[in-house]
């Protein structure tokens, strides 16, 4: 799946004939590609650091309307059944964020990028009752986007603000994962 070409940071992976067959069945000329589809497309362009490609945006988008679809047809009953989508929504938008500080000047970007990290801390802090199965997609995200674009110092800083999160979201194995 997608999910996981990106989670395990395949960039210029080939797609298997498999998957390329679940797209096609699933996505018609009116449709747009799926969520993890488009994701996975704009951390590839990234990791390219080609900012400049037309293609960016537009995957972007279509990130950005899947998750939007997806919560339009949740169930408004329970939160539990909207937050996967809320939270695919944010993710987008934290990718957006930091494109947007990769934009300014180096000195500036830095800044930018450090407002980003104090920004998700406080997303982490106010998603703590939450189950954490939803909103580990966007650490694993937030991860990736800084092993691409933040310095070492920075990244790990957020490994720790991550480890401590999931320490008291009771995920003893994604902490340790995250320091290591």
């Amino acid at each position: 799946s997608f999910e996981a070409l990106w989670r395990a940071e395949r960039w210029g992976h080939t797609v298997s004939t498999a998957i390329l067959r679940d797209i096609s069945e699933s996505t018609t000329t009116q449709s747009l590609p799926r969520f993890h589809n488009s994701l996975h497309q704009v951390l590839s362009i990234c990791s390219f650091r080609s900012f400049t490609d037309p293609n960016l945006q537009r995957h972007l988008d279509h990130a950005r309307l899947a998750a939007m679809q997806e919560i339009g047809t949740c169930s408004f009953q329970s939160t539990k059944s909207l937050l996967p989508s809320m939270v695919k929504l944010r993710m987008v938008e934290d990718v957006s964020a930091l494109l947007n500080c990769l934009s300014a000047d180096s000195q500036s970007s830095q800044d930018h990028l450090k407002i980003q990290l104090e920004c998700w801390e406080h997303w982490y802090r106010s998603m703590i009752y939450h189950d954490f199965k939803f909103v580990e997609p966007a650490l694993a995200l937030h991860m990736i986007l800084l092993k691409l674009f933040g310095d070492n110092h920075i990244r790990e800083e957020h490994y720790c603000l991550v480890a401590k999160y999931s320490m008291k979201c009771n995920n003893l194995a994604y902490a340790r994962a995250a320091l290591h």
